[in-house]
């Protein structure tokens, strides 16, 4: 049996913040969302995402910009 993959934390926190416009319904409905962090990481991006809600376009946003933030 492996062991799985460790947990790596950041040593400071990425706190950040996203807002969401819908670009085109449908079955696969686009989304328009921009990122924005907290210092030290206070930056923004845009990004344009694929999902089936809202809540899984800011979701999916925040993480690439804490991924991007975190280095990973």
């Amino acid at each position: 049996m492996t062991e799985p993959a460790p947990v790596v934390i950041p040593a400071v926190p990425v706190l950040a913040n996203a807002t969401v416009v819908q670009l085109k319904a449908g079955a696969e409905p686009a989304w328009h969302v921009h990122v924005w962090g907290e210092p030290p990481h206070d930056q923004s991006r845009d990004y344009m995402i694929h999902a089936k809600t809202e809540d899984d376009a800011a979701f999916t946003g925040i993480k690439k910009f804490v991924d991007e933030m975190s280095g990973e």
